[in-house]
């Protein structure tokens, strides 16, 4: 993650200083033209984690990492000018489990793993002001997760969960504006959800209960047409 950050913020500052030596050799710069709304479709890869809770006696702590998943989605926005735009989308992630572990101890034999629908209102700022084929950009949106979560083992423990939980998400980015009609994006997404109950089983008799938080990191590519 580190390492794509660092790209990200090197490119920002590429861009920038390219567009200040445009700029020096131009008296009056033409504003940009736009297409005020606008379809995307969206593939990329994902990281999760979580966070959970020990129980009251400080036992059954479960952890869990996945390998990471292709995920994909559309987006329809509109564009309020040619800064600031809003955009409803929906993304599906799933994962195979990779590592599973109750109190430190990883059972044989894993399967399943977790899927994340996810519906968002997002709000971006393109600086096209400065900047006109390649284009910064950065977002926050809200909105809901459902999150299903079936791991089991060989031996006898399982993991269940099914629940709608409140999320919310930071983006940044770089478009590139082939023409008018067709973005070209590369972007970095942190998905975070609320509490999600997860079951843990020993045979089919319910152990405990664990809340969990997950966080979702998406490394995205996105293909956008305008219209009008």
């Amino acid at each position: 993650m580190t390492r794509i950050v660092r790209t990200l913020i090197a490119t920002l500052l590429i861009c920038f200083s390219l567009n200040t030596m445009a700029v020096t050799t131009t008296d009056t710069p033409s504003a940009p033209t736009y297409y005020s709304k606008y379809f995307s479709f969206i593939l990329g890869t994902s990281n999760i984690s979580r966070i959970a809770k020990r129980d009251n006696d400080g036992n059954f702590v479960y952890k869990h990492t996945e390998n990471f998943p292709i995920n994909g989605g559309l987006a329809f926005g509109y564009y309020f000018n040619p800064n600031w735009h809003a955009e409803i989308s929906g993304l599906y992630i799933d994962a195979d489990s990779d590592r599973f572990n109750v109190n430190d101890v990883s059972p044989a034999g894993l399967s399943g793993g977790v899927t994340f629908f996810t519906t968002m209102l997002t709000g971006v700022y393109e600086l096209r002001q400065y900047f006109d084929t390649l284009v910064p950009f950065a977002g926050m949106g809200v909105g809901a997760t459902q999150v299903i979560e079936s791991v089991k083992t060989r031996s006898n423990y399982s993991l269940k969960g099914n629940q709608i939980t409140p999320a919310a998400q930071g983006i940044i980015g770089i478009d590139y504006h082939a023409d008018t009609q067709l973005t070209v994006s590369v972007s970095y997404h942190i998905l975070m959800t609320g509490n999600v109950n997860l079951d843990l089983k020993d045979a089919n008799t319910v152990v405990h209960t664990l809340p969990n938080h997950y966080t979702v990191q998406m490394y995205h590519l996105t293909f956008t047409y305008h219209f009008d």
